[in-house]
């Protein structure tokens, strides 16, 4: 999402990282044994841009035919559609979708992003405007320091994290958000930090599959001396 709205002349910057990798998955049918097995299949695709690069660069890793998967839109529908297996397989988040249908009992197998050519670029990323970094650098510095020291507070006492989570968010199930965030505690170390070395070969991924025509200018892109 950052990459694309640099490339429609949005001046947003990365300055920290909550989740350090890719939460992206295709979720398949537990029948399909490989991605390349989506060939003549029907995929499911929110309608964002990044779905269908995503789908292309899993499926073609796997030595699958991209062009003949059949792409149905459904929204932000995942779970639902893939109950009523009115789909083949759904770019999803295996920390949300994913484990929101184990927790009903649908199995799905899962091929994770990054190991289909992907590098273990961060999945939520902290943005700001440049202008806002230009103006109020010290104030942003507090604020990732402020999400740091929550991260680490909620690794340490994931319980009352939930709480917190069920209390805002009436009508969620406690157990649910508990299993999802078993599923996600592990990245968030080490909390906010940006690695360079990773979001270089991002940006040659994101180029190489489609999702922007030119490759991300990563000092551009990302302010490195925000993070604690």
């Amino acid at each position: 999402d950052l990459a694309v709205a640099r490339a429609r002349g949005i001046d947003v910057v990365g300055i920290g990282a909550l989740v350090q990798r890719p939460l992206a998955a295709l979720l398949t049918d537990p029948r399909i044994d490989r991605p390349r097995e989506l060939s003549g299949k029907t995929v499911g695709v929110s309608g964002l841009p990044s779905d269908p690069a995503f789908l292309k660069a899993i499926v073609e890793a796997d030595g699958g035919d991209y062009d003949s998967i059949r792409q149905l839109t459904i929204g932000f529908k995942a779970v639902p559609a893939m109950v009523a297996k009115r789909i083949d397989a759904v770019p999803a988040f295996w920390n949300a979708e994913g484990v929101a249908l184990a927790e009903r009992g649908v199995r799905v197998r899962q091929f994770r992003v990054e190991d289909y050519g992907a590098p273990p670029y961060p999945e939520v990323v902290l943005i700001a405007m440049r202008k806002t970094i230009r103006q109020r650098p010290g104030d942003l510095r507090k604020a990732l320091k402020a999400i740091a020291e929550g991260a680490e507070a909620v690794r340490a006492d994931p319980g009352k994290a939930v709480d917190r989570v069920a209390q805002r968010a009436p009508g969620d199930d406690p157990e649910l958000i508990r299993a999802q965030l078993d599923a996600v505690a592990p990245l968030f170390t080490p909390p906010v930090r940006l690695d360079r070395d990773v979001l270089e070969r991002w940006a040659d991924f994101d180029a190489r599959i489609g999702l922007v025509d030119e490759r991300p200018d990563v000092a551009e892109a990302f302010a490195f001396d925000l993070a604690p």
